[in-house]
């Protein structure tokens, strides 16, 4: 925020910021598919009720990691938009500009 409280932004780093959210999504997401068999191992390994109920612990941190993961896309998604405002904005305001000079 300036001192005449206008937002300065730049485009590039909200695009770079949401193709950064994207990759960490992706290897997130790569990373959280390959846990459920190394859940099947252990499971193999571990029996009675403290499996069980790790088990049913592990389904639902699952759940709540893939909503999570899955957040990061969206907010890649909400970065790039924000972007493409901001650059339309600032190409409007130079057009704008042009005309009067």
């Amino acid at each position: 925020m300036l001192a005449d409280n206008s937002l300065r932004v730049d485009p590039v780093a909200l695009t770079d910021g949401a193709q950064q959210f994207r990759q960490t999504h992706e290897a997130l997401h790569a990373l959280l598919a390959r846990l459920p068999g190394a859940e099947d191992a252990l499971r193999g390994k571990w029996t009675g009720s403290a499996a069980t109920r790790g088990t049913a612990m592990w389904s639902d941190l699952h759940d709540v990691f893939s909503a999570h993961i899955d957040q990061l896309a969206g907010d890649a998604d909400t970065l790039q938009t924000a972007a493409r405002i901001y650059r339309n904005r600032d190409e409007q305001q130079r057009a704008d500009i042009d005309r009067q000079v």
